[in-house]
């Protein structure tokens, strides 16, 4: 495969990485209390240039997190999933092996 078609379709070295993230609040958060998760992870998103593609409920959250250009490697995934379980209103994390963001 020629290279402009494998940077096309985002192959080979172009391919880009992203994980999932799921996690549980510590209880059922009001809705100003969601409100102030959504800031704190707004914030994050234009910190490090990612974005957070999935939902939550005042229960738990599960996300795909992707650069909006680019791959992630596994030390910036790791710090992702420790920024979630520092958060004060989480109580449990789980994030996925690094998979491939197109495919």
């Amino acid at each position: 495969m020629k290279k402009r078609l494998r940077k096309k379709l985002h192959k080979g070295e172009f391919q880009e990485f992203g994980f999932s993230i799921k996690g549980e609040f510590n209880q059922e958060l009001s809705t100003d209390e969601l409100h102030e998760f959504t800031a704190n992870l707004d914030e994050l998103e234009d910190e490090k240039f990612i974005h957070f593609d999935g939902g939550f409920d005042p229960k738990r959250f599960s996300w795909f997190v992707s650069r909006y250009r680019g791959s992630f490697t596994p030390e910036e995934g790791f710090e992702i999933e420790k920024w979630s379980k520092d958060h004060p209103q989480v109580k449990v994390v789980k994030a996925e092996p690094l998979v491939d963001a197109w495919y």
